[in-house]
């Protein structure tokens, strides 16, 4: 299965504004009070998108917006980067800081060839928080770990308790990345 990183730009902005607008109202409020109170009083109203995604637009230097592509050409998701040492309290050198595969693309292989490649562009230490109820993201991450981190450190996220930071150092194996 293979992935290509697509950057969001001024001609495909509306692509990642509606698939963040279904993963923040149809993802993010099931796993979460806070958020699902910060879609409802700060939705953008323009968009009808996640309160935070202008943070994204305002701060390009800071965010690297990417549209995951499959073989076929279709946007089956996107993530959300920041380099270190952008992100204060957490240790690596770049955080995940969204990650979303679509519905109908999940199960097919596709967020474990991003993870990959997201692996594979850094290669070095690394950081996401998951959220405590989203029990599908846990168990995605606990396999992503498994197969292709090492050095995993857990703690309570000091921003939300409803989530949990994690760092990591990417495991290099070329079988990986064939």
């Amino acid at each position: 299965m293979m992935v290509n990183f697509v950057p969001v730009t001024d001609t495909n902005e509306y692509v990642f504004v509606s698939m963040f607008s279904d993963y923040a109202f149809y993802d993010l409020r099931k796993y979460s009070e806070f958020l699902t109170a910060e879609y409802k009083t700060k939705k953008a109203a323009s968009t009808g998108a996640y309160c935070y995604i202008n943070n994204y637009f305002c701060n390009p230097d800071k965010y690297h917006i990417l549209l995951i592509e499959n073989e076929v050409n279709r946007f089956v998701g996107f993530c959300v980067l920041v380099d270190y040492p952008l992100v204060k309290g957490f240790y690596g050198s770049f955080f995940i800081e969204e990650f979303y595969i679509k519905e109908d693309f999940r199960g097919q292989g596709y967020g474990e060839a991003a993870v990959k490649a997201i692996l594979r562009m850094y290669g070095t230490k690394g950081s996401l928080c998951i959220l405590d109820k989203n029990v599908p993201a846990k168990m995605f991450w606990d396999k992503m770990f498994s197969r292709y981190m090492t050095n995993i450190q857990c703690e309570e996220d000091d921003v939300s308790s409803e989530c949990h930071k994690f760092s990591f150092i990417p495991v290099v194996k070329e079988s990986y990345y064939g």
